[in-house]
């Protein structure tokens, strides 16, 4: 994780130094929030711009001052004036996918913060995905209302990989109801996971039928007892069913089975909420993995977010959530 935050404005500031009341990616002198890492201030490129004006200047000035043949210091500043050109082209692609990426954030009606601070990440849930030892960095967070749930989109770097290089992020999407569920632990974590609505938004507003049940409304299990992961099974997991090595997660669905594995004990909570409607959605939208954590969901998978499908994705996590919490509140599985 980053060491230090940068606002739009080109502040910069430490985490720990902002109470956590405030928001420790915002901004302490101006209130603004962070800025993504791919986006890079006026003064860097106006440095990079010099500097790749003098070694242009001296690739002209040996090539028509000095005799042939072509001299090594020729050769060595025009692969630096190469690379650095290189170097440009690739910050102007990051930094245009961050600035697409807010766009998109603001059109949804949902708040954007560039990157996120060790304490914002920690409070949003204890998922193991989450974990700093799991994440190197997290950015490009969206969050607000979305069809009567609260949503967070965001991306997480690989620390193994190079945090920063968007082709190696994750793409999350975190999901919980209006309030988190009552009697869960971590719920002062409410403070950070708030957005601030612009004022002219494009909300879509959520139908009856789009609202479910609230978490724990049969009576019997806890929705706080509700903790599983759900595992994707790549061609490995396929061809290890099929030797049988690994038996089916759920015996009586098979295409369930062939996508997914359940990992952690199958308690009565998490027996209650996979109902054969829930296995069903999973079965047809494959590759996400799931953590459910009391009243929570975390859905992720490998790769960068596209701007342009941020709302389809958003859309996927909260129809999973419904799905799990309308087949938990249902009468007959208390």
């Amino acid at each position: 994780m980053s060491g230090s935050l940068t606002c739009r404005n080109g502040h910069t500031w430490g985490p720990g130094s902002v109470p956590a009341s405030f928001g420790e990616d915002r901004c302490p002198r101006c209130g603004a929030p962070s800025r993504s890492s791919d986006v890079i201030g006026r003064r860097a490129w106006i440095t990079l711009s010099v500097v790749e004006v003098i070694l242009v200047a001296a690739l002209v000035s040996v090539r028509l001052f000095w005799p042939p043949p072509v001299p090594f210091p020729f050769m060595f500043l025009f692969v630096l004036a190469l690379g650095l050109a290189f170097l440009a082209v690739g910050l102007a692609h990051y930094q245009g996918r961050a600035r697409r990426l807010e766009a998109v954030c603001r059109g949804m009606g949902l708040a954007f913060t560039g990157q996120l601070s060790p304490a914002r990440l920690k409070a949003l849930g204890p998922f193991q995905q989450l974990r700093p030892g799991k994440t190197g960095e997290a950015m490009h967070l969206m969050e607000g209302d979305w069809e009567g749930c609260r949503v967070a989109l965001l991306e997480l770097g690989d620390p193994g990989r190079g945090a920063g290089n968007s082709q190696n992020n994750r793409t999350a999407v975190l999901v919980t109801g209006p309030a988190p569920p009552a009697g869960l632990p971590g719920r002062d974590a409410a403070r950070h996971f708030r957005a601030r609505r612009p004022a002219a938004t494009a909300v879509r507003k959520a139908t009856r039928a789009d609202r479910g049940p609230p978490p724990g409304a049969a009576p019997g299990v806890s929705v706080g007892e509700l903790k599983f992961r759900l595992e994707p099974l790549g061609p490995g997991g396929w061809l290890r069913g099929r030797l049988g090595r690994q038996g089916p997660a759920v015996p009586g669905h098979p295409a369930f089975s062939r996508r997914y594995r359940i990992d952690g004990p199958c308690g009565a909570a998490v027996r209650r909420a996979l109902r054969p409607e829930v296995l069903d959605f999973f079965a047809e939208h494959p590759g996400w993995s799931v953590e459910v954590w009391g009243g929570r969901l975390l859905a992720h998978r490998p790769g960068p977010c596209d701007p342009n499908q941020c709302p389809r994705l958003i859309g996927q996590a909260v129809k999973m959530y419904r799905a799990l919490m309308r087949a938990w509140a249902e009468p007959q599985n208390a």
